[in-house]
């Protein structure tokens, strides 16, 4: 299968380059750094290690890994070739480097080896390479065409993960591509809108990024397109519905708040506070229990979703434990499942013992027990610059451009990002970290170059082109 299947990718990567070559695609637009760094995540989420996997070594090759590879030579023979210039390095920059040393140095001076090399895998995949992603990302020029096609691929690829969610719940299997989502072999989340990614989580915030991009699009759209948007947003709210994720329907819905909020007049906002407060009110009033205690796995109980709630304080405590031993540096990053053994004792008669197989539930806590006070700063750090530079982007562009549509995506995509983090360790979770740092780019690359009126830039009018060496030599 492995072989069909390379020999397919193969094949299709002949005729991309015979419609190159015939003028039916631009290889500006197949050159441009950004769309490449998009087309990583796309392929990392869908035909990632679970669909295709060579062990050649002790680093599998999988096609996202291949593209990463690629991305980061054709971005350095950019700069080589002065087709791109780097910027200014800015407070983002300074504490994203620093946060990936302190995570180097960490993973690097402890037992890395551990669990099959679990914590240098945790560096390169879910650190490194989205990292990556990020300074290509910044680096790159970004016009208004580049972010349009941003939003119409957030919605693209959110209504896709809506419609194979949807599938899931239901268990249409012949409706779920690809197959492997619906593999009982691994039956975490099963029954639940786990998507690509095997993670409810993950595929929620992606369709809220979907869903909140259609919501950017639909003031510049005519009739036709907007009852599709229309189509697509309520398939947005089944598909982040069948995740059966309490953080994921309450990013929802702080998502759909903020989009509402920030727009709107002094006058419209105490109309909106009164109305929503009143909401919640009520939806708490009357589904508080249900929410609690409700079955979502199809091999977990509703009685073991509702001790769920309740081992979240006994994992704070073990992690409040585990910081005051070691604030300043942590016990290691990718250590946590090491260092926890000897924290799990019978404090204050609270059975610690019955949360020996969870992994931390808070990515907070998570980092500050794995990297200390200095790994939590520098997280927390890169979060407040994140929002800062997003609100900046906002309210600095011209009201319907695409820029601040992307502004308001960005912080949409951060508050999902914290708010999934309050319960879950988000920074485990496959794509999500790559997500978190494409936007985080592009957000800071529109945060700190200049708005030009007239498009912006000349690349928004035609896609940027690569000078090969000869042509370079011969001028």
């Amino acid at each position: 299968m492995g072989i069909l299947f390379l020999f397919a990718v193969i094949c299709a990567l002949l005729w991309l380059l015979i419609a190159v070559l015939r003028g039916w695609i631009s290889f500006g637009w197949l050159a441009f750094p950004t769309i490449v760094a998009a087309l990583v995540i796309l392929i990392g989420s869908v035909f990632g290690r679970e669909f295709f996997c060579m062990d050649v070594g002790p680093l599998p090759i999988t096609l996202d890994r291949m593209l990463w590879i690629w991305m980061i030579v054709q971005f350095g023979m950019l700069v080589l070739f002065q087709r791109v210039r780097l910027l200014p390095l800015n407070a983002i920059d300074v504490f994203v480097g620093a946060l990936l040393l302190v995570l180097g140095f960490s993973t690097l001076c402890h037992d890395f080896t551990y669990r099959d090399h679990l914590p240098l895998t945790r560096l390169l995949f879910f650190n490194v390479v989205p990292i990556g992603i990020y300074f290509v990302v910044r680096h790159s020029p970004i016009g208004e065409r580049q972010l349009r096609w941003i939003l119409y691929g957030c919605v693209a690829f959110g209504a896709y993960l809506a419609a194979t969610a949807i599938a899931e719940w239901r268990n249409w299997p012949q409706f779920v591509y690809p197959a492997y989502i619906m593999d009982a072999s691994f039956s975490e989340f099963l029954g639940r809108a786990r998507g690509p990614f095997l993670n409810p989580v993950v595929c929620g915030i992606f369709q809220i990024a979907g869903f909140v991009a259609a919501l950017m699009l639909w003031p510049k759209l005519h009739t036709r397109g907007r009852m599709l948007i229309a189509v697509f947003l309520a398939l947005f709210i089944v598909g982040v519905f069948a995740t059966f994720t309490r953080s994921v329907w309450l990013a929802l819905a702080v998502s759909v708040a903020i989009v509402f909020w920030l727009p709107a007049s002094s006058r419209w906002r105490g109309g909106l506070l009164i109305g929503g407060a009143s909401a919640a009110a009520l939806l708490v009033a009357l589904f508080s229990d249900d929410i609690n205690a409700f079955k979502r796995d199809k091999n977990v109980t509703a009685a073991e979703m509702a001790e769920s709630v309740q081992l979240r304080p006994l994992l704070a405590n073990v992690a409040g434990q585990m910081f005051v031993d070691r604030p300043i540096f942590g016990h290691g990053f990718g250590q946590y499942s090491k260092a926890k053994r000897l924290y799990h004792q019978p404090v204050s008669n609270e059975p610690l013992k019955r949360v020996l197989p969870y992994m931390q539930h808070n990515v907070v806590l998570s980092y500050l027990t794995e990297t200390g006070a200095v790994g939590t700063i520098l997280l927390l750090g890169i979060f407040a610059l994140y929002g800062v530079a997003a609100l900046r982007v906002f309210y600095h562009s011209p009201q319907n451009s695409y820029r601040r549509a992307v502004g308001l995506l960005s912080l949409i995509i951060l508050t999902s990002y914290l708010i999934n983090g309050m319960f879950h360790d988000v920074s485990i979770m496959p794509m999500l970290g790559s997500l978190f740092y494409f936007m985080l780019g592009v957000i800071n690359h529109l945060a700190t170059t200049p708005i030009q009126l007239n498009a912006l830039d000349a690349t928004t009018q035609a896609p940027p082109t690569v000078a090969l060496p000869q042509q370079r030599l011969a001028s």
